[in-house]
C-alpha cells in the first residue's frame, strides 16, 4: 500500500508511540438512559494504568440502554490504551475509497498481519493520499459487557402554589412620601419557598399584560374569628380581644414601647390597629390583646368590623408601594398576581379601584363643643399625614396646599347644612339633637376622613 512516484525508492511507513502518562484510569460515558425514561445516566470503565491520569468524561447525547453504554465505555477506554502505536501510510488512487474510521490490514516489517484504524486522511498530491493510522485489534470491537441498570426514581415535580394577593387603599404609611400609591401584598398557603418563590403583579392594559411589580416576601395575613368591638382611639383598648387565623406567617408579642415605636401594625378590616400581645391559642390561631385603635386616621372604621375581617400585618419589605396616577383614581382596573413560573393565562384577573386614601387628610381630633347661650362653638385639632414627628417648638406640618375644613351639621342623623371654614373652629346656632362631622379638605382629592361629635 506504500504508494510512491516512479523511479523513487519505496518509502518506509512512519511509526510512533504515545506517552502512557496521558492515559485515563477511568473513562465515564454520560448518555440518555432508555430504562430511566431518558434521564441522564452514566457507565464507566476502569483500568489500572501506571502513571495514568484520573478520569475522563465523554458526553453522548443519544439514547442508549445500560449494556450499550457500558460497551461503548469499554471500547473507548481500550482504544485509548491499545491504540498507542501510530502509523503513517501513503496510498494511491486505488485506496481513495477509504474513510476515517475504516480498519485495514497490512503486513508489518516482520511479515505479520497488522490491523490499522484510519484516524485522518490528508491529500498530498492529485494521486497521493496520506493515511494517519493507529494499530488496533479485532477483539476490541467484539467485546460486550452488561451495564449496571441503576434504579429509576421518578422525579418529583414541584407544582407552584397559587398566590393570594390584595391591593390596599390605605392611609399614607410612610409619612415622608407624598406621591399617589396603593399597596401590594401577596402570600400563599404554603411556606415551601420552592412552591412559592414569589409573584409578579400584572395590570391588564389595552395591548396585553403590563408587569408593574414583583414580590418575593410573603405577607403575614389571614382573617379574624369573631367581631372586634368598639373602643376609643385615644386610649389603650384593654377590654377587647380578637382571634386571628393566619394563612401565612407568624405573630409575636412585644412591649408597649415597641408599639409606640411603630411595631405590630396591622390592618383589620379597614381599621389600622396595633397590638402588644399575640397569644398562640391553636394551630396558626392567635388572640390579640392590649390594642391601640384607629391608627393613621382610621377612627371612622372602628365601628365597621364584621366576622372574618381581613388581617394583614403591615411590615416593611412585605408591603410593596405601587405608584399610581391621579387619573387612575376611582377607575376600575383589572390586575392579576401570578406565582413565578406559572403561565399568566392560567390566572384570572381581579378588579381594583384606587380611591386615593393615601392622599386624603386625616380626621380632625380632640373635637370639643361649648354651648354658650344660643351658640355652639366647635373646636378641633388637625392631624398631618406628612411628617408629624414630635419636635420641640415646631408644629406639625400642614401637609396640604391650604388649610380648609368642611363641616356637616346633622339633626336626628340627617344632614341639614354644610359649611366651610379656614380655621379649626366654628360657631353654629344651637338646636336640639345636633351632631357634627368635620372633614379637612385636600386640593387633590377633596374630603379626608371625618371627625364626629354628638351634642
Amino acid at each position: 500500500m506504500q504508494a510512491h512516484h516512479s523511479g523513487e525508492a519505496r518509502p518506509e511507513s512512519n511509526q510512533g508511540q504515545q506517552n502512557t502518562r496521558n492515559l485515563p484510569q477511568t473513562l465515564q460515558v454520560t448518555y440518555q438512559s432508555i430504562e430511566d425514561d431518558y434521564w441522564s445516566s452514566t457507565q464507566s470503565s476502569t483500568k489500572s494504568i501506571a502513571k495514568g491520569v484520573g478520569k475522563v468524561s465523554i458526553n453522548l447525547p443519544i439514547a442508549l440502554n445500560a449494556t450499550q453504554a457500558q460497551t461503548i465505555a469499554d471500547i473507548l477506554h481500550y482504544q485509548t490504551i491499545i491504540e498507542q502505536d501510530e502509523v503513517t501510510l501513503n496510498v494511491g488512487t486505488k485506496y481513495f475509497h477509504l474513510l476515517p474510521g475504516d480498519c485495514i490490514s497490512i503486513k508489518d516489517a516482520n511479515g505479520q498481519d497488522s490491523l490499522l484504524r484510519i484516524e485522518a486522511i490528508t491529500s498530498h498530491a492529485p494521486y497521493l493520499h496520506q493515511l494517519r493510522c493507529v494499530k488496533t485489534r479485532q477483539q476490541l470491537y467484539e467485546r460486550t459487557r452488561k451495564g449496571i441498570e441503576r434504579p429509576y426514581f421518578s422525579p418529583k415535580l414541584i407544582q407552584p402554589a397559587q398566590t393570594h394577593w390584595q391591593l390596599l387603599n390605605s392611609p399614607k404609611l410612610d409619612s415622608t412620601e407624598d406621591t399617589p400609591q396603593a399597596y401590594f401584598v401577596c402570600y400563599s398557603d404554603t411556606e415551601d419557598v420552592k412552591r412559592w418563590p414569589g409573584a409578579n403583579l400584572f395590570l391588564k392594559a389595552a395591548d396585553g399584560l403590563e408587569l408593574i411589580a414583583q414580590q418575593t416576601l410573603p405577607a403575614t395575613a389571614g382573617y379574624t374569628q369573631g367581631i372586634l368591638g368598639p373602643a376609643s382611639e385615644n386610649l389603650w383598648d384593654r377590654a377587647n380581644t380578637i382571634a386571628v387565623i393566619l394563612m401565612s406567617g407568624v405573630l409575636s408579642s412585644i412591649t408597649e414601647m415597641e408599639v409606640f415605636n411603630g411595631k405590630n401594625v396591622a390592618l383589620i378590616g379597614d381599621e389600622i390597629v396595633q397590638f402588644v400581645k399575640a397569644e398562640l391559642i391553636g394551630p396558626k390561631t392567635y388572640r390579640l390583646s392590649q390594642l391601640l385603635r384607629g391608627r393613621k386616621g382610621t377612627e371612622s372604621n372602628i365601628l365597621k368590623h364584621t366576622d372574618k375581617d381581613r388581617f394583614i400585618l403591615l411590615e416593611p419589605g412585605k408591603l410593596k408601594a405601587l405608584p399610581m396616577l391621579l387619573s387612575q383614581r376611582n377607575q376600575i382596573q383589572d390586575y392579576k398576581a401570578v406565582t413565578f413560573n406559572l403561565d399568566p393565562d392560567d390566572v384570572g384577573t381581579e378588579s381594583f379601584i384606587y380611591r386615593g386614601d393615601d392622599l386624603k387628610p386625616l380626621a380632625p381630633v380632640h373635637l370639643k363643643a361649648k354651648i354658650l347661650r344660643d351658640t355652639v362653638t366647635l373646636s378641633w385639632i388637625r392631624e398631618s399625614r406628612l411628617g408629624g414627628a414630635w419636635l420641640d417648638h415646631v408644629d406639625a406640618p400642614l401637609g396640604e396646599a391650604f388649610e380648609r375644613y368642611e363641616v356637616e351639621v346633622l339633626q336626628a342623623g340627617k344632614v341639614i347644612e354644610t359649611l366651610q371654614t379656614t380655621q379649626a373652629s366654628l360657631d353654629y346656632p344651637y338646636q336640639p339633637h345636633l351632631s357634627f362631622r368635620i372633614y379637612q379638605l385636600s386640593e387633590l382629592v377633596g374630603r379626608g376622613a371625618p371627625g364626629e361629635i354628638i351634642l
